[in-house]
């Protein structure tokens, strides 16, 4: 196989991966067609504690504010990221990962962000090495930029991606997010 077929095979895959993940990732959730059951009238009131308009009796994500999806065993959880390859060498996720001002701490609405993430990463060993960017804004303490990314990095270990392919990283801006790059490729193995 000559240099330009298989040049060819990945960018097809990369456009058809793109396609896939964000019809998944961000179609709507399906019009429910069935009423809610009644509540019983004895019953006692079941908090929201988040207060997303589901009761912590059915919220799957009962201290995250969340919405209705198209996924059932995730009923008030938060949107999942729309996250896409973008060929050849960037990941983009549309919900962007945002941090508190002044805190590289990561809080739990960043969680299905970085399952995502690593979701992909497990699944996709072709994306070698990703640059993990952090960001922080001139009124931010010298060095939270690094920080943030390398607390992403260490969530993104614990959720199995191999250290070896994260490079933390940080940068200058305006915002406190933080986005990643893919550095370099490998052929991904045959199907």
């Amino acid at each position: 196989m000559s240099r330009d077929d298989r040049d060819a095979i990945l960018a097809r895959r990369r456009r058809l991966l793109t396609l896939g993940l964000a019809t998944l990732a961000c179609s709507p959730a399906p019009a429910s067609r069935s009423a809610p059951p009644a509540a019983p009238h004895a019953a006692p009131a079941v908090p929201d504690s988040d207060g997303d308009g589901f009761k912590d009796d059915v919220d799957r994500c009962p201290e995250v504010a969340g919405t209705e999806n198209r996924y059932p065993d995730e009923l008030g959880c938060p949107p999942r990221p729309c996250l896409s390859i973008v060929q050849p060498t960037e990941i983009e996720i549309t919900l962007q990962l945002e941090l508190a001002e002044r805190s590289a701490e990561l809080g739990p609405e960043t969680a299905p962000i970085i399952d995502e993430l690593a979701r992909t990463l497990n699944e996709h060993p072709e994306l070698a090495h990703v640059e993990v960017i952090g960001h922080a804004d001139a009124k931010e303490p010298k060095g939270l930029a690094l920080a943030r990314a390398e607390n992403v990095r260490a969530a993104l270990i614990a959720r199995g991606v191999d250290g070896a392919r994260l490079t933390p990283r940080a940068a200058n801006g305006d915002s406190r997010k933080v986005e990643f790059a893919v550095l370099s490729e490998r052929e991904p193995p045959p199907p």
